[in-house]
């Protein structure tokens, strides 16, 4: 299924209720859009993250590909100080990760790998 409808709206052309439904569906597919692997928290908490569905383009010239709703795995709890952990997603495999950040006073993010798509940081306390 594309991302936005074959219909396009055209106050010129359309009238009523056809020119509101071209308008509603190209708003329901730039809310897809904007919506790509956005990050939320479990209905239960229990340190992992909901990551939505997304589209990746592997590599340059490929088709991109939709990837499902995912969930990390449990992120750890920092034991001493606060820390900073991104979770990302490969571009060519569409599995998630989180790459784990360092303990500090004043943590920073941690370094994303090559070919990951960061797409939320985890602020631990």
């Amino acid at each position: 299924m594309g991302v936005f409808p074959a219909t396009q709206p055209d106050h010129t052309s359309q009238t009523g209720t056809p020119y509101k439904t071209a308008l509603d569906d190209v708003a329901a597919g730039a809310r897809r859009i904007a919506l790509w692997f956005y990050s939320e928290e479990q209905s239960t908490p229990d340190m992992t993250v909901k990551l939505n569905a997304g589209w990746i383009t592997g590599v340059q010239g490929s088709v991109p590909t939709e990837v499902a709703t995912q969930n990390t795995g449990i992120i750890t709890a920092p034991s001493t100080n606060p820390r900073k952990d991104i979770v990302h997603v490969d571009n060519q495999t569409g599995t998630i990760a989180v790459t784990t950040g360092t303990e500090a006073a004043s943590p920073v993010d941690p370094t994303v790998p090559n070919g990951k798509i960061p797409v939320a940081r985890v602020n631990l306390v």
